[in-house]
C-alpha cells in the first residue's frame, strides 16, 4: 500500500495536534478565532492516526442530533482529500467508521447516548468538538472516563466567546501553565508550522494551542504563496468588524476570551474596550463612593468607586457568599481593607432598603446598619440614599449613555483587576421584554439552591451613578439627549444626611 500526503495538505495547528498526539501529555486544548482551521487539523491528525498507527477515536459533542451536518461532513472531507475513503466502511447508526485496513474505529456520539459507554478504554483518544457547548460536569465525567490502559489522551476545540465560561475559570484560569516553543521539529520551515501561541502546564499533562484565521493558509494563504488561498473577502470583512464591533473581532479573528453580545442584554452599550481597565488605583485621599445592594444570594455586594470630576472608577467590589453573606460580615470586611482611608465616604443604595427590617437589631433598617458599622471607622460619612428609586427602564437607557460618552462630562471605568463580578453581571443581564432588568432564575447545580444570578452589582452601579449625577439624570430624563452642563460634585443637593 502506497499512501502519499504532501504537507501542503496541512496548517501550522496540524503539526501541533500530531505532536500531542505522539506525546505523554493527556489534555489538549485547541482555541482561538474563527476559521482557523482548529477542527480540520485533529480530524486530519484522527484520520491518519487511526489508519496508520491502528488507534481508535471516540468523537463526541454535546447531543447526537446534528452531527451529520456538524463534525460528520469533516471526516468525509479528510477521507476524501488524503484518499483514504475506500479504507473507511461506515455505519450510519451509530455513527461510525471502521477501517478496513487494521479494524480501528472512529465513533461519533452526542452526550446524550454515552450512557451506553461505561468506559472509554477502547478509545486511544477522545475528541470533545465545541466542548464549550458541554457543562462542567460532561467534561469532568469523560475525564473520569478516560481509564483502563495506559496514554489515554482528550483533546477538544473551541471559539473562546465567553469569559465567564467555566473551562476558563477552572481550566485555563486554574492550571499553571508556561509559554512553549511554537516551532515543531519535523523538518519544515518554522513558518509552516507556527502557530498564534502555545501553552504547557507545569506537570506536562495539559497543553494549549492557539491560532486565528491568519495560521489557516486557505484564508491567508501560505507564507511564500507557493499553495493555499488567500480570501481577500473574508479578511477585508473581519477588518470591517475591527471597526464596528471590535468585541467580536477580538473573539472571532484574534482568538481572545471575550463575549458575543446578542442584543438581549440590558447593558447593551457596555464595552470591555471602553469600559474596562487594567490602570485603576485607588486614592487614599479621594471620597470613597460605597454602593450596596439586600440581595445574599448568591452573594451580598458592596462596589467601590472613586469619582473624578465626572469620571465614576469602581475601584473594589466585595461579593460575600455563605456564611459571610450578611451586612455585619460585608461592613466589617470594608472597613478592614479600607482602614486607613483618608477621604469622604458616601453611601449609596437601594431605596426599598430603608424600610424597618424586623430580622436585624431593633427593627433598624438596612442603612442605619451600614451607618452605624462603617462609623466606626470612618469619621466622615453622608448617606445619599433617595427616597425612591429610580424607573428601571430609564436608568438603563441613562447608564448605557454614560458607558457610550453620549452624556457630556460623564464616564465610566470598572477595574479588570478588582471587580470580576461586576463587569460578569454589566456583560449578561438580560433585559425584559418592558425594558427593565430580567432577573432570571438559576438552580446552582452544586448546592441546589435557586436564585437571580445577574443583575446585583450592576444595582450598585445604577444607585450610585443616578445618585451621584442626579441632576444629569434628572436633566436628561426631562429633555432627552439634552442636558445642562455638568456642576461640580461637591455642589450638588441631595436626600442625604451625615453622621
Amino acid at each position: 500500500m502506497n499512501i502519499q500526503i504532501l504537507s501542503n495538505n496541512f496548517n501550522p495547528n496540524y503539526w501541533h495536534v500530531k505532536e500531542f498526539f505522539d506525546s505523554k501529555s493527556r489534555y489538549c486544548f485547541c482555541w482561538g478565532g474563527s476559521g482557523s482551521g482548529k477542527t480540520r487539523s485533529i480530524v486530519q491528525a484522527i484520520v491518519l492516526d487511526t489508519f496508520m498507527n491502528g488507534n481508535s477515536h471516540l468523537v463526541v459533542r454535546k447531543v447526537s442530533n446534528k452531527l451529520d451536518i456538524t463534525i460528520l461532513p469533516d471526516f468525509r472531507a479528510v477521507m476524501k482529500e488524503f484518499g483514504l475513503s475506500k479504507y473507511f466502511k461506515f455505519k450510519g447508526k451509530p455513527l461510525s467508521f471502521t477501517c478496513i485496513h487494521n479494524g480501528a474505529v472512529i465513533d461519533l456520539i452526542g452526550l446524550n447516548d454515552s450512557e451506553d459507554i461505561k468506559g472509554i478504554s477502547q478509545y486511544r483518544r477522545v475528541y470533545m468538538n465545541e466542548i464549550t457547548s458541554f457543562d462542567h460536569a460532561d467534561y469532568k465525567q469523560m475525564r473520569k472516563r478516560l481509564r483502563g490502559s495506559d496514554g489515554l489522551q482528550l483533546i477538544s476545540d473551541f471559539n473562546p466567546i465567553d469569559e465567564t465560561h467555566w473551562l476558563k475559570k477552572s481550566v485555563f484560569d486554574a492550571i499553571p501553565m508556561c509559554h512553549s516553543s511554537l516551532i515543531v521539529e519535523n523538518g519544515l520551515a518554522p513558518e509552516l508550522t507556527t502557530v498564534s501561541d502555545k501553552y504547557v502546564s507545569s506537570d506536562g499533562s495539559f497543553v494549549f494551542i492557539k491560532t486565528n484565521a491568519m495560521n489557516n493558509f486557505w484564508i491567508a494563504g501560505s507564507p511564500d504563496g507557493s499553495f493555499g488561498f488567500r480570501d481577500v473577502e473574508y479578511l477585508k470583512d473581519f477588518e470591517r468588524d475591527k471597526e464596528t464591533d471590535p468585541n467580536y473581532w477580538n473573539i472571532y479573528f484574534n482568538g481572545n476570551w471575550g463575549k458575543v453580545s446578542r442584543g438581549t442584554e440590558f447593558y447593551k452599550l457596555f464595552s470591555a474596550v471602553n469600559n474596562i481597565s487594567g490602570d485603576i488605583s485607588y486614592d487614599e485621599d479621594m471620597p470613597l463612593h460605597l454602593s450596596f445592594d439586600e440581595n445574599v444570594k448568591p452573594y451580598i455586594t458592596c462596589t467601590v468607586s472613586q469619582i473624578d470630576g465626572g469620571h465614576v472608577m469602581v475601584i473594589d467590589e466585595f461579593c460575600l457568599r455563605n456564611p459571610r453573606n450578611d451586612i455585619f460580615s460585608l461592613c466589617k470586611a470594608i472597613t478592614s481593607k479600607y482602614s486607613g482611608h483618608k477621604g469622604k465616604v458616601f453611601v449609596y443604595g437601594d431605596a426599598t432598603s430603608n424600610k424597618r427590617n424586623t430580622l436585624l437589631e431593633q427593627g433598624r433598617n438596612w442603612f442605619d446598619v451600614i451607618a452605624s458599622e462603617l462609623s466606626s471607622t470612618f469619621d466622615n460619612i453622608t448617606m445619599r440614599v433617595p427616597s425612591s428609586n429610580p424607573n428601571v427602564s430609564q436608568r438603563g437607557v441613562f447608564m448605557n449613555k454614560v458607558m457610550i460618552g453620549d452624556i457630556p462630562g460623564l464616564s465610566l471605568s470598572i477595574s479588570r483587576d478588582y471587580c470580576p463580578n461586576t463587569i460578569e453581571d454589566l456583560m449578561y443581564v438580560q433585559e425584559d421584554p418592558s425594558g427593565g432588568k430580567l432577573k432570571q432564575k438559576y438552580r446552582d447545580p452544586d448546592t441546589k439552591e435557586t436564585y437571580e444570578r445577574y443583575g446585583h452589582t450592576s444595582d450598585t452601579l445604577d444607585y450610585l451613578v443616578c445618585s451621584a449625577f442626579r441632576s444629569e439624570f434628572d436633566n436628561w430624563k426631562n429633555s432627552g439627549s439634552m442636558i445642562e452642563p455638568m456642576t461640580v460634585i461637591a455642589d450638588r443637593t441631595y436626600d442625604e444626611f451625615s453622621i
